[in-house]
């Protein structure tokens, strides 16, 4: 409860710095988005949950209809499952 309680405000803090900060010290346009960044890492360690809840986020913060990140993250992340079972082999030792 405790790793689940801290990982929402880590990813609550990554979407307002992405969505508030960010965009003023990249010019460009081109901001990394340190929410998918934190969900494919997340998710190496078995941590799925972490797509719903940067979904959410990036839903309450972005102008896209509600519920396109949080299912473009969970898609992402099984994906990334099912082609990391399929082609990652686990050492044998």
């Amino acid at each position: 409860m405790k790793f689940f309680l801290s990982f929402t405000v880590i990813l609550y803090l990554f979407v307002l710095l992405q969505t508030s900060f960010l965009p003023h010290l990249f010019s460009n346009g081109l901001i990394p988005n340190l929410v998918i960044i934190t969900v494919v890492i997340s998710s190496f360690f078995k941590k799925y949950e972490a797509a719903l809840i940067g979904g959410f986020f990036l839903d309450l913060f972005s102008q896209m209809p509600f519920g396109f990140w949080t299912v473009s993250l969970v898609a992402f992340v099984l994906l990334l499952q099912i082609l990391t079972a399929r082609y990652v082999q686990k050492p044998i030792f």
